[in-house]
């Protein structure tokens, strides 16, 4: 694990209701801690709502959870150059193959692209053939 999740997740417990070592991280408090919070509860409750006031999306957006983070983060170290391999690392992929699942393609590459395609409008590539 790495130390700032670490150091997050030892101030996350200082204000949680249940703190005691068999603890659930993130207790279900409807069923008093005895059983952990579902994902799609906590995406709900805060991982949407956190998105909306970052602005990533828009309140519109019928659902916002912790795959579509994952499938952003991916997308996003691409974009910026990272290693596949520490990508496979990082979001504990079984194969390098997951790659091509979850990195999609980013503004930077949608702009190479319609680049690329702009050379192909009618009329420049009568002006290229000449």
């Amino acid at each position: 694990m790495h130390e700032t999740l670490a150091t997050l997740l030892l101030e996350w417990r200082k204000i949680s209701i249940y703190t005691k070592e068999s603890d659930f991280i993130f207790p279900s408090y409807k069923l008093k801690g005895k059983q952990p919070r579902l994902g799609s509860m906590i995406a709900t409750d805060y991982v949407r709502l956190a998105a909306i006031r970052a602005e990533v999306i828009d309140k519109t957006c019928p659902r916002f959870g912790l795959h579509d983070m994952r499938h952003g983060l991916a997308a996003w170290l691409a974009e910026n150059g990272t290693d596949p391999v520490v990508m496979q690392r990082m979001l504990r992929w079984s194969s390098i193959d997951m790659l091509q699942r979850y990195a999609h393609m980013g503004k930077k590459a949608r702009r190479a692209q319609g680049e690329f395609l702009e050379q192909f409008k009618p009329g420049r590539v009568q002006q290229r053939v000449q």
